[in-house]
């Protein structure tokens, strides 16, 4: 899968392509195959470490996506297709928590 990641704080330059193996949903996580991701304040702020909290790295920016539940872990339901998200309580860039980008 392609993301970008955030492996030092600074300005846009320190975005970097990657490719990265499929992440598999923990318990209670959704696999999310994101279509789209918004880049917002919060994001350019934590890309700067200039947030509320300081960020951890490496981190993959884009706490809003728009996508579909692709797979999801013990403990969560899929009952239809979600066309919108917001990811802000859980980071989509946290190591943690599974989030799939897409391919085209």
């Amino acid at each position: 899968m392609r993301s970008m990641l955030v492996e030092e704080f600074g300005e846009p330059e320190v975005l970097q392509y990657t490719e990265a193996e499929r992440p598999t949903p923990g318990e209670g996580e959704p696999l999310i195959e994101v279509r789209f991701a918004g880049v917002n304040y919060a994001d350019i702020m934590r890309r700067r470490n200039e947030y509320f909290e300081s960020q951890n790295l490496p981190f993959v920016p884009g706490s809003e996506v728009a996508g579909t539940v692709a797979e999801v872990g013990e403990g969560v339901e899929k009952s239809q297709p979600t066309t919108g998200l917001s990811t802000c309580s859980a980071w989509a860039g946290t190591p943690n928590t599974p989030w799939l980008p897409p391919e085209t």
